[in-house]
């Protein structure tokens, strides 16, 4: 069961907006920047589809 946290639940929306202080955050971090297929991966990532996937798998999308 999920927690609340001085009466606030959380939600993708108070997650986004931060009124539920858990949350963990996920990088990507290259030396450098990214070319090639690390780019191609990135980009992905971040697209529509990919943001879609990490939703799918339960996290909370960059948009």
């Amino acid at each position: 069961k999920a927690l609340k946290i001085d009466g606030v639940s959380p939600s993708r929306d108070t997650i986004k907006n931060g009124s539920y202080p858990i949350f963990r955050r996920l990088y990507l971090i290259t030396k450098g920047d990214a070319t090639g297929l690390t780019r191609d991966f990135i980009d992905f990532v971040l697209s529509d589809e990919g943001q879609k996937i990490v939703e799918e798998k339960g996290f909370v999308s960059v948009r």
